[in-house]
This record gives structure tokens, sequence and C-alpha cells, in this order.
């Protein structure tokens, strides 16, 4: 049961990156525009490392220490702190 949670998870990460272009879409087609091609496939392995050390540390039992109430919290004020800040 534990290796189809852990399918499910990585298949969802998966799909978040991949249902929805958004910014990364954005930042990937300005900077090839400025940068040239290369900076198009650096851009993608970024992320690419980035949702990779996401699927590990959840596989590892990371989600645990993500879901508690504090890191919750501090989250959703940094996050509202940064949008109010870009505005």
């Amino acid at each position: 049961m534990e290796l189809i949670g852990i399918f499910i998870t990585s298949l969802i990460v998966g799909f978040s990156g991949a249902i929805m272009p958004g910014p990364l879409l954005a930042v990937t087609i300005n900077e090839v525009h400025q940068r040239g091609f290369w900076s198009g496939p650096l851009i993608v392995l970024g992320h690419a490392i980035l949702e990779l050390i996401l699927v590990v540390a959840l596989a590892l039992g990371f989600q645990k220490i993500l879901l508690t109430q504090q890191l919750l919290a501090s989250s959703v004020f940094f996050g509202a702190f940064s949008c109010c800040g870009w505005v």
C-alpha cells in the first residue's frame, strides 16, 4: 500500500508542473528570447531537479513535517506577504 501512495504522490507532483504552464512558461519564453536557446533547457533542468527533490522528500516521510500547523501558518503568512509586496 505504501508503494501506491508514493506513486500517486509522484504522479500529482509531476502533473502539477505539466497541467498549468503559468509563470514558468513565461519566464522560459522571456529568457530564451533574451539569452538564447540554452537558457530554456537550463530552466527545465532546474525545475526537474526541484521536483525530484520534492518527490524524494515526500517519499522519505517529509510530508509529516510539511503538514504541521506552524509550517502551514508561516507559509500562509509569507505567501500573503510576498503577494502583497509584489502588488
